[in-house]
């Protein structure tokens, strides 16, 4: 169940991207949503290794402070016109306190949107945060390159799986969408050298457990044959026309190619379509 969805904005143009999928998620499940404003404070001003007069730093502060309130001034316009009941927060952060803020935040929603660490303009300190969602909420992170497309969400949800507890927390912090989903497709990398049965009782298992949830799902066996875990999934995404991709992260399963790492990385450096993660 999805009730309360938190949006992760920086004050730029940018957050039009989070901003718009986490409001046709709120939507889809008639959740309330949070735009999460984080004016990141220049680390010179709270180092205390800054070579600046006090008069200086506080000048400095006052004018970091000033352009947040700037744009706190342009959200507060933006998402007071969702259609969705919402809020808004700003929290005035040093860098090196995004870590436990992101993580904190996160824990209190159903799911925690922000904008893909490669996307067009993300700020250097994306990649941070989208870990510290990862690592430290045990939620579901949703993460979007591309403003949202017009039209239904997740018609056709493309989910990883190894069989692994990673994989098991995406799967089920997705939930909620697959039940919404017009198609689903469980797509398993096989080993190239793998020789293995089209289906194996785990298969059956998953079905099954996918079924009771009201959920029909295709599951595929597909052989790597020389292909990057992460380039199979691609092209299994294009396939299946997928606009979500459910994910665990940083896991490892004991299929030798199924190393989740290197293919959380790979998506976390592009992803052709949103990503749903869990860890």
């Amino acid at each position: 169940m999805i009730k309360d969805v938190v949006a992760l904005l920086d004050g730029t143009a940018g957050d039009l991207v989070p901003l718009g999928h986490a409001e046709r998620i709120a939507r889809m499940f008639e959740a309330t949503l949070t735009a999460l404003y984080l004016n990141v404070l220049p680390d010179i001003l709270i180092s205390g290794m800054s070579s600046l007069s006090p008069m200086a730093l506080d000048e400095a502060m006052a004018t970091s402070r000033h352009v947040g309130t700037a744009a706190e001034t342009r959200l507060a316009a933006r998402v007071g016109a969702l259609t969705v009941p919402n809020q808004l927060c700003r929290v005035d952060a040093a860098s090196n306190e995004l870590w436990n803020l992101v993580s904190n935040a996160s824990r209190m929603a159903d799911l925690f949107v922000a904008r893909h660490p490669n996307g067009r303009g993300a700020p250097t300190d994306s990649r941070l945060v989208a870990e510290a969602a990862l690592f430290g909420s045990a939620r579901g992170v949703y993460l979007a390159q591309q403003p949202a497309a017009p039209g239904p969400m997740c018609q056709s949800v493309v989910v990883a799986w190894d069989n692994s507890r990673s994989a098991t927390r995406a799967l089920t912090e997705a939930v909620p969408f697959l039940q919404e989903a017009e198609r689903t497709f469980v797509v398993t990398v096989e080993d190239a050298g793998a020789a293995g049965p089209a289906e194996i009782p785990q298969d059956r298992n998953l079905a099954q457990h996918l079924a009771h949830l009201g959920i029909n799902a295709t599951h595929l066996r597909v052989n790597a044959r020389g292909r990057s875990v992460s380039q199979v999934l691609v092209e299994e995404i294009v396939y299946a026309e997928a606009d979500l991709l459910v994910m665990g992260a940083y896991g490892h399963s004991r299929v030798r190619e199924w190393i989740f790492g290197s293919v959380t990385r790979d998506f976390l450096a592009h992803s052709p379509v949103p990503l749903l993660m869990a860890r």
